[in-house]
């Protein structure tokens, strides 16, 4: 559960699969549960400016809602490959980090929903809880072991790329898949990768995006390891 930024709305999520506010000084609930997920909510977090509400749930998802209206706001952010077990707003807003079952801490940028880069964490225990610096640099997760990650979006595409630096999707994509739309992924995010301060600046002015080409073809499987 979390505090809205002016402690007055105190946000819950339930097994039911909903998220639910109540006024935080009469305790009274305010309006209908706020219905979208399909399993267990484990985690809510408000934006620094208690505009936007955001939810993780065991059914893999992260969603958002208007902090005020309760209304749904765009689609689900998808890619977890289990249940989302934490979230959380950076100080400025404009990013969102999830983590769960999977082991993976996801960054995904608050306005469009595109996901930033590829997971991190994929050798580390599940992520219980995560949470930003004050200065919106790093975000801090625990399981069963504590890390500490980069959050800016510049640098986590620099890693990402690191990671990726030899993998045969990006040095020779037809090696690894006769589907076009996968080739072309890794056509363009070994381009994106060959420039990534320029492609880390803004992605979320330039379509999908390299951050969108990577996420589709971890999605297929391509990238695991």
């Amino acid at each position: 559960m979390a505090f809205s930024p002016d402690g007055r709305v105190l946000a819950s999520g339930a097994d039911d699969g909903t998220v639910r506010l109540w006024d935080a000084k009469s305790g009274s609930a305010i309006g209908a549960p706020l219905k979208g997920h399909a399993d267990w909510v484990h985690s809510v977090a408000f934006s620094p400016d208690g505009r936007l509400i955001a939810s993780g749930s065991n059914d893999g998802t992260v969603r958002l809602w208007d902090g005020k209206s309760g209304g749904a706001i765009g689609a689900p952010l998808r890619g977890h490959e289990g249940g989302v077990w934490s979230v959380a707003f950076s100080p400025d807003g404009r990013l969102i980090a999830s983590g769960g079952r999977d082991r993976t801490v996801r960054l995904w940028e608050t306005r469009t929903g595109i996901p930033i880069g590829t997971p991190l964490g994929m050798n580390l225990s599940e992520v219980r809880s995560l949470t930003f610096s004050p200065d919106g640099n790093q975000i801090a997760t625990a399981g069963s072991l504590a890390r500490r990650w980069v959050a800016s979006p510049r640098e986590w595409y620099r890693l990402s790329c690191a990671r990726l630096a030899h993998h045969p999707l990006l040095r020779d994509p037809a090696s690894v898949s006769s589907d076009q739309e996968v080739i072309a992924a890794g056509k363009r995010v070994a381009r994106a990768c060959q420039a990534p301060s320029r492609s880390a600046q803004q992605p979320q002015r330039r379509g999908p995006g390299p951050a969108f080409a990577l996420l589709r073809a971890w999605a297929k499987g391509l990238l695991g390891g």
